[in-house]
C-alpha cells in the first residue's frame, strides 16, 4: 500500500510543480526606433498571513476579496501566485509602477501565449497585455505604462476569454 501511495505521488503532477512555472523573475524588452522599454515582473507564492481575505457569507470558503479589493484570477479560491513587483524602464530610466496597478491580480500568465508588449504610437509609452489565470477565474488586463509615470490600467474578469485576436494588435504587421 505504501508503494502504491508513493508511486501515485511521483506520477501525479502537484500544484507546486505547476505553480513553479509562474513563480520567479520574468523580463521583457521592446524596441521601436530609438526607444527601448524593459519590464521586469517578480512573482512569488501568495502568503496568506500577509493579506486580509474576505470570504463569502453563503459559501464560507469562497474568497471574495483580498486586501479589500476584488481578487482577479481566483475562482473563489485562495490565490497561489501573486505579482510582487513590476519594474519599468523606458530609454534606460526607471519609472515607478505603483502597487495598486497589480496588487489585485493573481495567477498571472507571463508566457508568450498570454502576454504581449508594444511601444505605443506616441513613442513614450509601453502597452502591456496579459490574460491571467484560466477558466472561470480568467481575466484580461491592459496597462499603459508611460515614461512620465502617468500609468493607466484596464481590466476585466472573463471566463473563457477570447484574446487571440487582440494579441495580433501587438505584432508589428510592417516589420520585416
Amino acid at each position: 500500500m505504501k508503494s502504491l501511495c508513493l508511486m501515485i505521488l511521483l506520477l501525479v503532477p502537484s500544484g507546486a510543480y505547476s505553480q513553479a512555472k509562474k513563480v520567479g523573475t520574468f523580463r521583457f524588452t521592446e524596441k521601436r526606433g530609438m526607444h527601448a522599454a524593459r519590464l521586469v515582473f517578480r512573482t512569488g507564492a501568495f502568503e496568506r498571513s500577509k493579506h486580509k481575505i474576505t470570504y463569502g457569507k453563503r459559501l464560507e470558503l469562497t474568497v471574495l476579496k483580498v486586501d479589500g479589493h476584488m481578487a482577479l484570477g481566483v475562482d473563489g479560491n485562495v490565490p497561489r501566485v501573486e505579482i510582487q513587483s513590476i519594474d519599468f524602464f523606458f530609454d534606460g530610466k526607471k519609472v515607478t509602477v505603483p502597487r495598486r496597478l497589480y496588487a489585485d491580480l493573481y495567477e498571472p500568465n507571463l508566457d508568450k501565449n498570454y502576454f504581449a508588449t508594444k511601444i505605443g504610437d506616441d513613442e513614450s509609452s509601453l502597452l502591456v497585455f496579459m490574460a491571467g489565470s484560466d477558466a472561470a477565474g480568467g481575466y484580461q488586463v491592459i496597462w499603459v505604462l508611460r515614461k512620465d509615470g502617468r500609468h493607466s490600467r484596464f481590466s476585466t474578469p472573463c471566463s473563457d476569454c477570447d484574446y487571440t485576436g487582440f494579441l495580433s494588435f501587438f505584432v508589428d504587421q510592417f516589420a520585416p
